[in-house]
């Protein structure tokens, strides 16, 4: 049986709750189906919209009066920790299965916490006032951040986590940003993006200018703007990106179609022929619970399926509204709070092979700034990662990772699962370690025989010239000390590491474009197949006709039948 669960949390008790478990609560665990109850509460937070993050073993929840986060184990039902910050949270976003947390802060500024490591990542001020929402990708790609200073930033992830390239103190500490997103005039209330991976996926985003903007993210490019009758207060997209929902002060929805009930486009974002004027949703789409006093709709979310609407409001319920109906369907809770966050979770009870995370999280690593980035790319030695594997490492081949089949990606996960060091990658770390401690009066070599933009150098015919004193020896006609003749091998060895490093890269591309060739000539060669065979059918289908067969395959007269060459002889006649 399917279980599905939501989680929601409200900023502080203001009615009387109807049982004295209730009492002090407010985080709460509510299973949605089969049977709609309460499973779990956590006392002693009170959050803001946005300020709410759910793992699978942690529960993170921005206080909405202090610099600190609550902590909150799921699988002991407790309080774990509490983390304080320089600056107020605004903001909390959670990716890559519990393993990092995106906060956004009040002046305007992003860090990204490693919960199973302790590194803290924190950027520039990009955003002139505080970060409001905080959405990332399904890939853990980009990061979207919304602010009340009505501007969206795309940010790449990756970059800010990179060892080498986000030194907080240097004037390229923007480079994780990759673009601005400025159409809107007045704060952003909310961000949702799409369910693809792919370079046309979508974000959507509100603001109190009562507007929604439709955007290609990954190009900038502003695809549609709808306009709403009030300000949209927050926004969830629909599981096949085809509408999304939005709430109002007044505690209705609003759905806003991307097509018709009829297959007509109503707000194609893809179509560069359409102008690019803004649009307004039907009215009938737009849904209220029939003069109950609910609030401002402070959050929602969509059931697995896409068909029902869960929406939590400032009176304290939670809504639930039937999409195929398009109306209000009933009250699932009252939590006597105003409901500023409502997330549900992945149902569980699939028949099969699920996937689920290799790894669990039983106590977070509070932020340590000692594991910062350093700008020059080196890890530091107490950067460590605790958790614990929770299913069985797939098999390897112990020779696969000596075969250079595989890519960068494929090497490194090999390498993890190897039941021993591999020998190659052993003679790359006491190459580097040789390179490191060699000719200790030059820290300036050493670094240079370790900079990888070194490796491919090396590719551009540019010879490496000896020491000065060995060539002056060489030119007296002395022989040079052998402890130069040894740093000059080790040069040459270095050299030679990257070559082989750089080779190996180029295969793996080869081979990747090879694989692409093949499928597309498979599927070059079955296009031409099916256009032949469809070529063939028109001929022999107009040869039936003409030689009086008909269409469904029935021979009226077949070529050596009398009637046949009758009529031909009188065809000829008549010709």
């Amino acid at each position: 049986m399917l279980t599905q669960t939501f989680v929601a949390s409200t900023s502080g008790i203001k009615g009387s709750p109807a049982s004295a478990t209730l009492k002090d609560a407010s985080i709460f665990v509510h299973e949605y189906q089969p049977q709609p109850i309460i499973r779990t509460t956590f006392k002693k937070s009170a959050t803001l919209r946005n300020c709410l993050a759910v793992g699978t073993s942690h529960i993170f929840a921005a206080q909405a009066d202090k610099a600190v986060i609550h902590v909150y184990n799921r699988e002991k039902g407790n309080q774990e920790t509490l983390v304080p910050f320089p600056e107020r949270i605004r903001s909390l976003t959670l990716t890559a299965d519990g393993a990092v947390l995106i906060l956004g802060t009040e002046g305007g500024r992003i860090f990204v916490w490693e919960t199973c490591t302790g590194r803290q990542v924190a950027t520039q001020a990009a955003h002139l006032q505080a970060v409001t929402t905080l959405v990332i990708d399904n890939d853990s790609t980009f990061l979207l951040s919304g602010s009340d200073d009505s501007n969206v930033h795309v940010w790449s992830l990756l970059e800010i986590l990179s060892w080498s390239k986000n030194d907080s103190t240097s004037q390229s500490a923007n480079k994780s940003l990759l673009r601005t997103l400025p159409d809107h005039r007045a704060a952003i209330t909310s961000l949702i993006l799409g369910h693809s991976v792919s370079s046309l996926s979508i974000a959507v985003s509100a603001s109190q200018d009562s507007s929604c903007i439709v955007w290609n993210y990954q190009s900038g490019q502003a695809l549609r703007t709808v306009l709403l009758p009030s300000a949209p207060v927050c926004l969830v997209l629909d599981p096949a990106d085809r509408c999304f929902y939005t709430g109002f002060e007044d505690g209705s929805v609003q759905l806003v179609h991307f097509y018709h009930e009829s297959r007509s486009v109503d707000v194609n974002v893809h179509d560069p022929s359409q102008p690019q004027n803004a649009v307004k949703p039907r009215e009938k789409d737009r849904w209220d619970a029939g003069g109950q006093n609910l609030g401002t709709t402070l959050s929602a979310d969509l059931s697995y399926d896409g068909m029902t609407l869960l929406t939590g409001h400032e009176s304290g319920k939670v809504i639930c509204w039937d999409i195929g109906a398009g109306c209000f369907h009933s009250t699932l809770c009252d939590l006597h709070a105003p409901v500023t966050n409502l997330l549900l979770e992945k149902p569980t009870g699939f028949a099969g092979n699920i996937e689920t995370p290799r790894y669990k999280i039983h106590s977070v690593t509070k932020p340590r700034f000692d594991l910062s980035t350093t700008g020059q790319g080196i890890v530091p030695s107490a950067y460590t990662f605790t958790g614990q594997f929770i299913s069985d490492l797939p098999n390897t081949s112990p020779h696969l990772y000596e075969s250079g089949l595989l890519t960068g990606r494929e090497r490194f996960q090999q390498s993890l699962l190897h039941p021993s060091f591999p020998s190659s990658l052993l003679e790359s770390g006491i190459a580097e370690l040789a390179a490191l401690h060699a000719n200790p009066s030059h820290p300036s070599s050493n670094r240079a025989s370790l900079d990888h933009d070194a490796d491919f150098l090396a590719l551009d015919g540019e010879t490496t010239s000896p020491p000065n004193g060995t060539m002056d020896a060489a030119q007296n006609g002395v022989a040079p000390p052998a402890a130069q003749l040894e740093t000059e091998n080790q040069t040459l060895r270095d050299q030679m590491a990257a070559l082989q490093r750089t080779l190996s890269a180029s295969f793996d591309q080869l081979e990747h474009l090879r694989r692409e060739q093949k499928v597309w000539l498979k599927w070059e060669r079955e296009k031409r197949k099916k256009g032949e065979e469809t070529q063939e059918r028109r001929r022999e289908r107009a040869e039936r006709a003409w030689t009086g067969e008909d269409v469904g395959g029935e021979v009226a007269a077949s070529p050596g039948d009398s009637s046949s060459s009758s009529w031909e002889s009188s065809g000829s006649d008549g010709g």
